[in-house]
């Protein structure tokens, strides 16, 4: 038990940090109970990481990712960054495709909304992702502002 409570602390400390401490994942001695929420989390740093440097081939790996994810543990904030990350490939028709599928799994959900204004806003804004999966907020995790711009936060579903 505080072990999990621990690694809770971690990752809300995380959070807090608006994904600037990425080390604090490292110290999740227990994800037994959030593994979906840490995969999440990792990844999307991978994302941030692989968009910010031009590494185009860490953006395909993590829409590999998700769209395998996003079979068993679908999310507002799995589709936001999924549509991001088409964006970022420049491929325009494929991120509307995605924004169609999340706008119909998850009708006015803030997060895809978002999503969709910076799709239709301009091809050279910088990439947000959204920082969190909405099961960490039902965990008792708080979410803040990645920094990364308007990065949304999922609400819970």
């Amino acid at each position: 038990m505080i072990t999990h409570l621990y690694s809770l602390w971690q990752v809300s400390a995380y959070l807090q940090s608006g994904g600037k401490e990425v080390q604090r994942l490292a110290r999740v001695i227990n994800p037994l109970g959030i593994p979906e929420t840490l995969d999440f989390m990792l990844m999307t740093q991978q994302l941030d990481a692989g968009a910010g440097l031009g590494m185009m081939d860490q953006v395909r790996d993590y829409l590999a990712w998700a769209e395998r994810t996003a079979r068993h543990y679908p999310t507002p904030a799995l589709y936001a960054n999924m549509i991001e990350a088409w964006r970022v490939l420049g491929d325009k028709a494929q991120a509307e495709a995605m924004l169609a599928r999340a706008e119909h799994l998850y009708p006015g959900d803030a997060t895809i909304v978002a999503a969709g204004k910076r799709l239709n806003a301009s091809a050279a804004a910088p990439a947000t992702f959204a920082l969190e999966a909405s099961r960490s907020e039902a965990a008792g995790i708080s979410g803040h502002d990645s920094g990364l711009g308007s990065a949304a936060i999922a609400p819970k579903p």
